[in-house]
């Protein structure tokens, strides 16, 4: 399975050619499915030469969906964004972020204070800054950047070694206690080939971390980082039969920011897309599995069943359907946005990772009532706990 999510486009000021030639290099390389990400503007400043203006993005957008459209025959093609993480400014970008309807969101940290750290323009800070201590502030804004629950994929996760400089004394467990927030928060993790083509000379993250992402259950997807047409999946297919020896069995794919698992193993297209609407096969949410609109919402509230536990409450009815149906309800007195996103991360990946054990024909609004944001493992568990009282889970008798 030849997946390449992290390609850029001329819009972004420092990338060159047209989206479409991207596409068409990715098709003769026999990747199967390529999503786009370019830069989202920054909410701090306007440099032309590092993303796109606001102005530009709807036309960005618009594009992604029709080269989507005119190749569905051939390559399946997602829509996404990389988003630099700037502290204090995460309300901000979590509502930007609401507006459109990405496949999936890259998070990533470009900036220690003033300082673009990878930025050719300002490679010379390298020369007069505390090595040791630029690691050590990168690594704290990047565990930040997972825990605001903003993003669905981390960026190059070891960025900072981009030109090559390096701590004299060991960094790992700076990327250790990483990793474990990583894993903590569900958060999926890049492998980014384009490393290799950098003063550092090597993939980002290194294979150490890549091990202990493998070890941690970390889910793990692939991107070039591609800059110029060529650049499409460059070096990926190899890379993944490196990976392959250290253990890794499979890649996350996403679609409407759900993700699901699929095996390295090379899939007929035909097979992975009808999976996508086959209750055995589909690990993520299809449009058909969420529940979105007033009315529904109103109408499981009117006719559902209500329990509450220590931190989420649960209404449920039966919809006549083939599909059982999830939303989501974050209630009032969680007000950072960050928390809500957060929240709706969680309640989303708890169904999606149980919801074979949830019978069909099923509504369930699950509502986020805490502000301290539990663990993943907490709200798995508080919702199985919940579907089970409520009688939802397959086994368990009808759904009254």
């Amino acid at each position: 399975m030849l997946v390449d999510y992290h390609i850029h486009t001329k819009l972004c000021g420092h990338a060159r050619g047209d989206m479409e030639e991207y596409v068409r290099e990715a098709i003769r390389k026999g990747f199967d499915e390529i999503g786009f990400s370019d830069h989202l503007p920054l909410l701090n400043k306007v440099d032309p030469y590092l993303t796109m203006g606001w102005d530009q993005f709807p036309r960005y957008v618009e594009e992604v969906n029709r080269l989507a459209w005119k190749y569905s025959d051939t390559i399946r093609i997602r829509l996404g964004v990389e988003a630099d993480y700037m502290p204090g400014l995460e309300d901000e970008l979590g509502q930007m972020l609401e507006r459109y309807d990405f496949d999936y969101v890259y998070g990533s940290v470009h900036n220690i204070g003033d300082w673009g750290f990878d930025d050719s323009r300002e490679k010379d800070r390298w020369e007069s800054c505390d090595v040791t201590k630029t690691y050590q502030e990168y690594f704290d804004l990047v565990k930040r950047a997972v825990r605001s629950g903003l993003f669905d994929i981390l960026a190059h996760l070891d960025l900072v070694k981009k030109f090559g400089y390096r701590p004299e004394e060991d960094h790992s467990p700076l990327v250790d206690q990483t990793l474990d927030v990583i894993a903590e928060t569900g958060t999926a993790v890049e492998l980014n080939t384009s490393g290799l083509r950098k003063p550092v000379g090597e993939v980002y993250p290194d294979l150490k971390a890549v091990e202990g992402c493998i070890e941690r259950g970390i889910p793990l997807t692939f991107g070039s980082d591609a800059h110029r047409p060529e650049e499409v999946g460059l070096h990926i297919p190899e890379y993944i039969e490196k990976l392959q020896t250290l253990g890794l069995k499979g890649i996350a794919l996403f679609s409407k920011r759900g993700r699901r698992d699929a095996p390295l193993e090379e899939l007929p297209r035909t097979c992975v897309t009808q999976g996508y609407n086959d209750r055995t096969v589909r690990l993520t949410l299809s449009e058909r599995e969420r529940i979105r609109k007033s009315a529904e919402f109103d109408r499981a509230f009117e006719e559902g069943k209500k329990i509450y536990g220590d931190n989420l409450g649960l209404v449920w009815r039966q919809n006549d359907l083939e599909v059982s149906r999830l939303g989501v309800v974050v209630t009032r007195n969680i007000r950072k946005a960050t928390r809500r996103n957060r929240w709706k991360r969680l309640l989303r990946e708890a169904f999606r990772q149980n919801k074979m054990r949830i019978k069909e024909g099923v509504d369930l609004v699950l509502i986020a009532r805490s502000e301290a944001i539990p663990s993943f493992s907490e709200v798995e568990a508080e919702f199985l706990r919940l579907s089970q009282r409520a009688g939802i889970l397959e086994g368990d008798g009808p759904v009254r």
